[in-house]
């Protein structure tokens, strides 16, 4: 996988957890891994997949932007922000 599938691979995660609803719950358990682990930029870390894909709910859409990715193997750390649209100075 390139730096370049992992990035709109991510920008299309941050959609679908926004979008929140059924069809996006599925999309999201068929590309996430197993083991999930992340943190949120309020502090919460998340470290349970099937948690995380019951909580997926409908909110405000985020422009998410990819800061970096560290391929490890077959694992990457992929570091992003997601702002609400229009709030970037």
């Amino acid at each position: 996988m390139t730096n370049k599938h992992l990035e709109e691979l991510n920008i299309q995660i941050g959609v679908e957890e926004s979008k929140g609803d059924d069809e996006s719950r599925r999309w999201l358990g068929g590309v996430i891994g197993p083991k999930l682990a992340f943190r949120r930029a309020d502090g919460i870390t998340i470290d349970n997949r099937e948690e995380f894909l019951m909580k997926v709910a409908p909110g405000d859409l985020h422009e998410t932007e990819v800061e970096s990715i560290d391929l490890h193997g077959d694992r990457a750390v992929v570091r992003r922000s997601s702002v609400p649209p229009n709030s970037r100075i």
